[in-house]
């Protein structure tokens, strides 16, 4: 039987790696008493070929790459921790012009690639070389959860932003508790330290709110979807007032300061 007629043996879970191929075929022609077929050179010559035909399409534009394109955030701004309860937490991270991203303990460096869209940089000896991660924005704007493909057979994984680590910390969230003024009104929407690092909302002739921690300074209401209040500081970073977010409508509070 002529050793042409001899298939590829093909392998999953090695992570691009022809090596156990090579080896495998190199035994079967050894086992079954035909020509040694120079494996290994043939899959040099076709991982030669591959990437010049990669160059060729490249040179030509045949690259799902939109050029030219930028993310829509600054960097700071994709920055945090997202969860999924399958497969643990993302961190991004910033790394100068680059992100570094860690999938619960593997870190891999992120470059963009177009859009809201970065990719671990091409690398033959990385399993994760050219995995891209997709960041996707809410309806407010702001970096709600991020996309990556890590298992073929499944839609790409979902993981859900995280709040920011210091707005659970009772040292930082302190200084939002006091009275809120809507100017030219006389209710009075009262910020409270419950618990540890708990702040409720109180607003006479309604029941207490949770608030729950977003990002920045931005919480968003228990059980009331669309609403948010953001507090804001002054130069000095003295907190001075919140924006109440109510569908889109923006209320500014004037925060009563202590004599």
């Amino acid at each position: 039987m002529p050793s042409d007629k001899i298939g590829v043996v093909v392998l999953t879970n090695l992570d691009g790696n022809p090596l156990p191929g090579i080896v495998t075929n190199s035994v079967f022609d050894r086992l079954l008493g035909l020509d040694q077929v120079p494996w290994n050179q043939r899959s040099l010559d076709a991982e030669a070929g591959g990437k010049k035909s990669e160059q060729e399409a490249k040179d030509k534009g045949y690259t799902p790459r939109k050029l030219g394109t930028h993310p829509s955030h600054d960097l700071k701004d994709y920055a945090g921790d997202y969860s999924n309860p399958g497969y643990g937490m993302v961190t991004i991270a910033p790394d100068g012009d680059k992100f570094k991203v860690t999938l619960n303990k593997v870190t891999r460096s992120l470059e963009h690639y177009h859009y809201d869209v970065f990719q671990v940089p091409a690398d033959p000896l990385d399993n994760l070389q050219k995995m891209k991660v997709v960041f996707l924005t809410d309806m407010d704007g702001d970096i709600s959860s991020l996309s990556m493909p890590l298992q073929p057979d499944v839609k790409d994984i979902v993981f859900t932003r995280m709040p920011d680590r210091q707005l659970t910390e009772r040292s930082f969230i302190e200084a939002f508790t006091g009275d809120y003024e809507i100017q030219g009104s006389p209710m009075v929407l009262k910020v409270s330290l419950r618990g540890e690092n708990s702040l409720i909302v109180s607003v006479p002739g309604q029941p207490d709110y949770k608030l729950n921690a977003k990002r920045g300074t931005t919480f968003q209401l228990a059980d009331v979807p669309g609403v948010t209040l953001e507090f804001k500081r002054d130069a000095a970073g003295k907190v001075t007032e919140a924006a109440l977010n109510q569908l889109g409508t923006v209320i500014i509070l004037k925060k009563k300061q202590m004599p």
